[in-house]
């Protein structure tokens, strides 16, 4: 999902999400200065590990359950999110955390959606699981990314083409990680659905998993490991 779509629906959820903190009275532009823990949220949670420094327990709960669920980190200290700044600073080509998340999402995930891509995941998950889909409806304007996404949202109504452009790029600066991750994610979606295509022209019905070709002959269907 988009940086911009996602903290576009962090900001609109932020009175039960972050209540442990007033958020509610911000502006956009205002809360995405205060909120550093709710940037690369892709990359935190691919990249996560038993340390908990990318992704803290508390993010995982919303309303007055985050502040009970603060565990040993000190509050200011969550706020700060100095880890994830840092890795943030270092870039995808230095940051372990975007390195750990790109690598589980190429080899530990036989499908993956992406928003503004839905036809094509469709497409490639009926391939991958061998299912049978119907048309499915896709609303064009989960195709938009960036400012277009920001003016799009409905938490943000009213929001000009300046400021929308002026506020992703001050998103942009502060999802570097993600940003690269959702590059890589298409690439790797590039590269599956070629490989579908090629499996299609060559009889191949589906592949389960990725693991089992199914093809059907004049008498019956056969299976290929």
């Amino acid at each position: 999902r988009d940086p911009a779509s996602y903290a576009a629906s962090w900001y609109g959820t932020r009175k039960t999400s972050d209540m442990f903190i007033d958020l509610s009275n911000l502006t956009f532009a205002e809360w995405i200065e205060r909120v550093p823990w709710r940037m690369n949220v892709l990359t935190r949670v691919l990249g996560s590990t038993p340390d908990r420094k990318t992704m803290p327990e508390s993010l995982l709960y919303f309303g007055s359950k985050a502040h009970e669920h603060l565990g040993n980190t000190d509050k200011d200290e969550f706020m700060k999110d100095a880890y994830m700044v840092q890795q943030n600073e270092l870039g995808p080509e230095k940051s372990s955390v975007y390195q750990l998340a790109v690598q589980r999402l190429r080899n530990d995930f036989v499908h993956f959606t992406i928003l503004h891509r839905l036809p094509d995941s469709w497409r490639l998950m009926a391939h991958r699981f061998c299912w049978d889909m119907d048309e499915q409806e896709f609303k064009t304007e989960k195709a938009n990314r960036g400012a277009d996404a920001l003016m799009d949202n409905r938490f943000l109504k009213g929001m000009t083409r300046d400021e929308a452009e002026e506020i992703w790029d001050r998103l942009q600066e502060r999802n570097r990680l993600d940003l690269a991750l959702m590059e890589e994610a298409d690439r790797i979606m590039d590269e599956r659905i070629a490989q579908m295509e090629a499996e299609k022209a060559d009889g191949v019905l589906c592949n389960f998993l990725g693991k089992v070709k199914v093809t059907c002959g004049e008498d019956a269907s056969s299976y290929e490991l």
